[in-house]
């Protein structure tokens, strides 16, 4: 599922992924004109009740869900709002409780499925100033970006330390990250790290970044971070 940021975005698409040739198709509008109206979708997660949860863009929007999203007919419903009613850069499930990264900080919304629009995301027990992304690994820890790092949060004791904040081109170069947009792990359990330092204001200057993490095991802090092709 594909939020459409444009500023005249018609919502959010659906695209299936084939893991084998690692290609997408068959490109479809979810919820036609159910979305549009609320204004550039940033954020969309997919909850353990099957429902696909969107944030969006403009001050004052909602979080939605979206009924059956890989069908055909959809309905949207109000969940609630961030803390600050401004901008949802990320959604993300830990269990049934909803986390959003929104403009000051980390925040979530306890059983986001039982919500019917009144739910107003509070403060998480993860601190994290201005996330712009987070990704959680599945072994007790939590990856946190802001504009230019990745925190790593562990989740049995709250204890944050510095995870990457540069990466080493293929011509040897190390280079700051700046702009961090997103976070995500490949099958081998590496954290991939997206960046642009023209924030989209430039054509191709964004970058892909892979933080090595032996199968899934946090390495030390601090920047280690291996080459990886820019899209």
């Amino acid at each position: 599922y594909v939020p459409d940021g444009a500023s005249k975005s018609p919502g959010i698409y659906r695209l299936t992924f084939n893991p084998t040739t690692e290609t997408t198709s068959n490109l479809t509008l979810v919820a036609p004109g159910q979305i549009s109206g609320f204004d550039r979708p940033t954020a969309s997660a997919l909850g353990l009740d099957g429902k696909l949860y969107v944030g969006f863009k403009k001050t004052g929007s909602p979080i939605v869900r979206v009924t059956n999203p890989g069908g055909v007919a959809q309905i949207v419903e109000a969940v609630g709002a961030s803390s600050d009613a401004r901008i949802v850069s990320s959604l993300g499930f830990m269990g049934n409780d909803l986390y959003v990264a929104q403009t000051t900080k980390l925040a979530s919304i306890p059983n986001a499925w039982a919500c019917m629009g009144g739910c107003i995301a509070g403060t998480s027990p993860y601190d994290s100033l201005a996330p712009t992304d987070f990704a959680f690994n599945g072994i007790g820890y939590l990856y946190v970006s802001d504009i230019t790092s990745v925190w790593r949060i562990d989740l049995k004791t709250g204890a944050k330390v510095l995870y990457a904040n540069s990466g080493v081109t293929t011509s040897g170069d190390v280079v700051a990250f700046a702009g961090v947009t997103s976070l995500g792990f490949e099958a081998a359990g590496n954290l991939l790290v997206t960046d642009d330092p023209a924030l989209g204001h430039v054509p191709f200057r964004g970058h892909l970044w892979k933080v090595p993490t032996g199968a899934n095991l946090p390495p030390p802090p601090g920047p280690a971070v291996a080459p990886a092709p820019a899209p």
